[in-house]
C-alpha cells in the first residue's frame, strides 16, 4: 500500500514539474525571434533630426525603390533559373544509378 501511494505521488510530482516547465517556457519565449533582417536596413532617426547621419525623405524613398528593384530582379532571375530546367534535369534522372542503390534494390528480391 505504501509503495503504491509513493509511486502515485512521484508520478504527480513529475507531471506537475513538466507542466510548470512547459508553461514557463511559453511565458519566457514570447519574443519574436523569427523576424527576417534586411541586408542593409534603412534607419530614420526621429530623435535627432539635426544630426548628420539622418537622411531626408527623398533619399529614403530612392533607397527603398532601389532595394525593391534589386529584390524584383533577384526573384526574376531565380524564376528564370527554375523554369529553364526540366523536371528530369532538376531530379538528375539522366545520371546512372549508383552501385549502392542497385544493391539495395537487388536485396529486396
Amino acid at each position: 500500500m505504501f509503495t503504491f501511494l509513493k509511486s502515485n505521488l512521484r508520478r504527480l510530482a513529475i507531471a506537475s514539474l513538466v507542466a510548470i516547465a512547459l508553461f514557463s517556457s511559453l511565458v519566457f519565449s514570447s519574443g519574436n525571434y523569427n523576424t527576417a533582417f534586411a541586408a542593409e536596413p534603412l534607419k530614420r532617426d526621429a530623435v535627432d533630426m539635426a544630426g548628420e547621419d539622418t537622411i531626408n525623405d527623398a533619399e529614403y524613398e530612392s533607397a527603398k525603390a532601389k532595394r525593391r528593384a534589386m529584390q524584383a530582379q533577384m526573384s526574376q532571375q531565380a524564376e528564370e533559373d527554375d523554369s529553364s530546367k526540366s523536371a528530369s534535369e532538376k531530379l538528375n534522372l539522366g545520371e546512372p544509378v549508383p552501385e549502392s542503390t542497385k544493391e539495395f534494390f537487388d536485396r529486396d528480391k
